[in-house]
């Protein structure tokens, strides 16, 4: 592509190059929050997890049959990342019950970027212990 940035692109543009989260925090982020996204994405790559493009600027993170993590995004306007996490307990998603069962991790930094990776890694195990 010339000269245009992939995170301001249209979902239907995206959805053609599918980009990574590595690519578009290169083009949005500080250099700082540029190797925290790359450390995670290589943590989760790293523990045979996917990283999956499903929107503008977002991507979900799975096992082969379970969703991990709900969303990494990339905020392009404001300049800051974040992720959400819908709770899976015991192999059943608790969506729209009678709270909010996602938490929102954002800009997360080294210990809260170590205890995210936990997270997910948890959920992995739940996953595939169901």
């Amino acid at each position: 592509m010339s000269e245009v940035q992939m995170s301001l692109l249209s979902p239907k543009e995206q959805k053609l190059l599918k980009p990574n989260p590595e690519a578009i925090a290169a083009e949005v982020l500080n250099k700082d929050m540029q190797k925290d996204v790359a450390n995670l994405c290589d943590c989760i790559r790293a523990n045979n997890l996917r990283i999956k493009w499903v929107g503008k600027n977002g991507w979900e993170v799975a096992t082969n049959k379970t969703q991990v993590l709900r969303r990494i995004r990339i905020n392009p306007a404001d300049k800051y990342w974040y992720m959400t996490k819908t709770f899976n307990m015991f192999g059943r998603m608790c969506e729209n019950q009678c709270c909010n069962s996602q938490i929102k991790i954002m800009n997360p930094t080294g210990k809260a970027l170590e205890h995210t990776k936990t997270l997910i890694l948890t959920a992995r195990d739940i996953a595939n212990a169901t």
